[in-house]
This record gives structure tokens, sequence and C-alpha cells, in this order.
């Protein structure tokens, strides 16, 4: 039997969410206000100001797999490699938010990243009891969120909690959530994993809301 993660098993007590694509709401914003929307990258209240705005009468949005964010992250430390495709999905809550899962899983790295340049803050990597599930890793989650190695957190319970800026990253409130395939380790370590690479590199990370845990 497949068990697939939602946002409402990630936030059960949110109501309602919707799409959206925030690299085109960028590009909208920059050319109505274009002054404003310069430095987006630099000014977390501001996206997170544009994606409020975008939420008025709608519902928390999410989104952002395999999304190409030049717009929204141009002046960034991606414009050395041009490497603007989100690799997970972001979604939209507030700080202090809760996070669960639908089942339980083990810790398998922990960090508290003090990049402010669209940093992880504190990101934790987790991993189910079958093997062949992808890894899960949530980012922009609070300090008080870090948790030992080894350490099992039952279905349902509280995995962490969703910071704000600057101390997740210096990004918008949100959490992010990405999939990584067993065998990303069979060349890169955990320390050089990134929330956003090529397009080529998509297949070791799938989209976290259409795949499927056994």
């Amino acid at each position: 039997m497949y068990t697939f993660i939602t946002c409402q098993s990630l936030f059960p007590g949110i109501k309602s969410f919707i799409p959206v694509n925030l690299d085109v709401l960028t590009a909208v914003a920059k050319n109505l206000t274009p002054s404003s929307c310069a430095n987006l990258h630099k000014d977390p209240q501001a996206t997170q100001h544009l994606i409020r705005s975008f939420e008025r009468n709608t519902g928390t949005s999410y989104g952002g797999w395999a999304e190409t964010r030049q717009n929204l992250w141009a002046g960034s430390y991606m414009d050395a490699t041009g490497n603007y495709t989100h690799l997970g999905v972001d979604i939209n809550v507030v700080k202090d938010t809760p996070v669960v899962l639908p089942f339980t899983v083990e810790v398998v790295d922990a960090i508290t990243d003090t990049d402010t340049d669209v940093g992880w803050g504190t990101r934790l990597i987790l991993k189910t009891a079958n093997p062949t599930n992808p890894y899960i890793v949530l980012g922009h989650l609070t300090s008080s969120s870090l948790k030992p190695v080894g350490t099992v957190i039952p279905s349902g319970e509280t995995v962490g909690i969703v910071s704000t800026y600057p101390d997740n990253g210096n990004v918008f409130e949100h959490l992010h959530i990405q999939l990584v395939k067993p065998e990303y380790l069979e060349t890169k370590t955990w320390a050089e994993l990134d929330g956003y690479g090529s397009p080529a590199e998509i297949d070791l990370y799938p989209d976290p809301l259409n795949t499927p845990f056994l």
C-alpha cells in the first residue's frame, strides 16, 4: 500500500491550498512595480508580501517543483551557475507552523545553516523504514527543530517548526520539502545538497507531492 505526502498531511490544521508559480508571479510584479521588486532575493519581506497578496481570498499557496526561478532569484548566488531549477516544493505557511509527516521517520542528517543568501536555516534529512524510499529534506525550520542523528519521529508527531527570516536562511516564510533518491549518496554528501540545481539533475529529486512511499 502506498502513502503520499500532501500539503494537508504536512499541515493538517490548514483548510485549503492553492498552487502558484512563484517565478511567474515575480515576473508580473517586477513588470508592475520594478523598483520595489528589483532585489527580491535580498528582501524576504517584499517576497512574502507578494505571496500574501496573491493568497488573499484563496488559500495557502504552494508549488515550485522543477520550476525555473530566474526572476525570483536574479542577483543571488545562482547567477554564477545559472542553476535556477527548484528541486523541491515550497509551501508558504507562516512562521511557527508545526510540520508533521504521515509516517514514522528517522533523522539521518541535521544542520543549522548560517548562510543568509538563500540558505537552509535549520535543515533536517529524514528516512523511512523502507530503504528504497527517497530521503525527505525539510528546510527553513527553527533552530529548536534541530535533532540528533538517529532521532525517530513517529507518524503524526511534530517534526519541526517553520522559521522566519533571517534565521531561516533569509528567505520568505515557507517550508521547503525535497525528496532525494538513495543513489544521490553514491557520488555526493549531504553537505553538498542544495535546493536548486540544473534541469539535468531533476531525476534525482522526485516531486514530493506525487511520489509514492512504500
